[in-house]
């Protein structure tokens, strides 16, 4: 069966033959088929891993793990930027986030609508839930508007204590 726009093509190749007054090429020139149109081929692409956390290399090992960012903001919701720049501190049980997820948990929260206060809550929320470490502070400097201080620490360990002692000492100037 003939594709109506294929026929349509030839007949109009057809006559630009025809009106060609040149008898060496009328045998030569012949209109190439079009052919059927096919949906090109997806690439295959292959999962990247989504795992944002490693082992541990040492079980016994307490040392804090530090990473800073000095590009953070945070809007209102009248659309105001606070800059600032966010510090995160923890001291890790059985896993450990790379520099580099820390930085895209940091970028998650970077220019949503969220005081502050709220940003640096959550971001530590977020890496709790993700590494559970012994002991956690995230700190948020933003110039004019504050500085925000929040910790946290493993129930029913020194980390706990430790956590509420950094806390109530925290000095906010």
């Amino acid at each position: 069966m003939e594709n109506p726009f294929e026929s349509e093509l030839k007949k109009l190749f057809d006559d630009f033959v025809g009106s060609i007054d040149i008898p060496e090429l009328k045998g030569i020139i012949k209109p190439n088929p079009v052919p059927p149109r096919t949906e090109p081929e997806k690439p295959k692409t292959e999962k990247k891993s989504t795992e944002t956390t490693a082992e541990k290399p040492k079980t016994n090992l307490n040392c804090f793990i530090n990473f800073d960012s000095s590009d953070f903001t945070a809007l209102n919701s009248e659309n105001k930027q606070y800059f600032g720049k966010i510090s995160i501190s923890y001291v890790p049980d059985e896993k450990t986030v790379s520099a580099v997820q820390a930085q895209k948990i940091l970028s998650a929260y970077t220019n949503t609508q969220k005081l502050p206060e709220n940003a640096v809550s959550e971001i530590l929320e977020t890496i709790k839930s993700t590494i559970s470490p012994k002991y956690l502070e995230v700190h948020g400097d933003f110039g004019n508007y504050g500085k925000i201080y929040d910790t946290y620490g493993k129930e029913g360990t020194k980390w706990a204590s430790m956590a509420w002692e950094r806390l109530s000492h925290y000095n906010l100037k």
